[in-house]
């Protein structure tokens, strides 16, 4: 699970929400928003969960970078 984010070309902001299945390498999930709250990706797993198994573990990249 990791969020990405980018900025359109008006400047706005957008976040991706994704989830992967590292076993198999599938998106099982990506939600865009201009913003997420916790509530908002424990929404995105219950939805996950509800067409396949989670897993007993989340990884999350907490990898933070600093820009120029």
């Amino acid at each position: 699970m990791d969020f990405m984010q980018d900025t359109l070309a008006e400047g706005r902001t957008v976040r991706i929400l994704t989830v992967l299945d590292v076993h198999t390498r599938e998106c099982v999930a990506a939600v865009p928003a201009r913003s997420f709250r916790g509530g908002d990706v424990v929404r995105v797993l219950r939805q996950v969960a509800a067409t396949r198994a989670l897993p007993k573990r989340i990884r999350v990249d907490n990898v933070l970078t600093a820009s120029a």
